[in-house]
């Protein structure tokens, strides 16, 4: 896959970047280097042989079943917090 030396400008301006002539020749080229790689290692089988490995979990991870519940009470929540302002928190103003 290769990019065009348009489509690394573009990507330039997004990123709010001022690339010199001499610096979208380069990424361009160290650019579809890095995509070359990357389309090569899609080629490569996984190591099992498996197209469609499950993802294992790590030995001794207990699961539980996911079952809703009710929210604490909104006092509960606010009741370690070192301000409170009605039923908000209340945190010092740092933009004037």
């Amino acid at each position: 896959m290769a990019l065009t030396a348009d489509e690394i400008r573009h990507l330039a301006r997004l990123a709010q970047l001022e690339l010199t002539p001499q610096e979208v020749q380069r990424l361009t080229r160290e650019l579809a280097g890095i995509l070359d790689w990357i389309a090569m290692l899609d080629e490569l089988p996984p190591e099992d042989g498996k197209q469609d490995a499950p993802i294992k979990k790590p030995p001794g991870t207990v699961l539980r079943a996911d079952e809703p519940r009710a929210a604490p009470a909104q006092k509960d929540l606010l009741r370690n917090a070192p301000a409170v302002d009605g039923a908000y928190f209340s945190v010092p103003k740092i933009v004037e």
